[in-house]
């Protein structure tokens, strides 16, 4: 819900663009939280989990939105953004590597290293 957060106040952080993120008039924001202009939209498992009824994930939804983004959490879905890496604990990304073969977790800073058979060898 994070996520959703984050992409639905873009346009609340960019200067100018909308000062509510239901004022942005292409965010999905209107649909979710107010069930407004949303037949193109696909309701997301994890919105509806917010609650049982429709109106109840809207109030839930509305609800999200009436304390700003933590920082810390914005530089991390930021940082995983910039780095094309999977934003989740490190289990959730074990298991998308396993998965999917693909690499999920930042590599570390640097050169790699030499592993200690090959320094031995030289």
């Amino acid at each position: 819900m994070e996520c959703y957060r984050y992409i639905e106040l873009i346009p609340v952080r960019a200067q100018g663009m909308a000062d509510t993120p239901g004022a942005y008039p292409w965010s999905s924001y209107r649909a979710n939280a107010y069930g407004r202009d949303g037949a193109w939209l696909v309701a997301h498992p994890l919105f509806k989990a917010l609650d049982r009824t429709p109106s109840e994930r809207q109030n839930g939804y509305q609800a999200l939105f009436s304390e700003p983004l933590d920082a810390a959490a914005l530089q991390e879905i930021r940082q995983s953004a910039n780095q094309g890496v999977v934003l989740g604990s490190e289990s959730s990304r074990t298991r998308i590597e396993n998965a999917l073969d693909i690499r999920a977790r930042p590599l570390r800073r640097g050169r790699p290293r030499k592993d200690s058979e090959a320094i031995n060898r030289v």
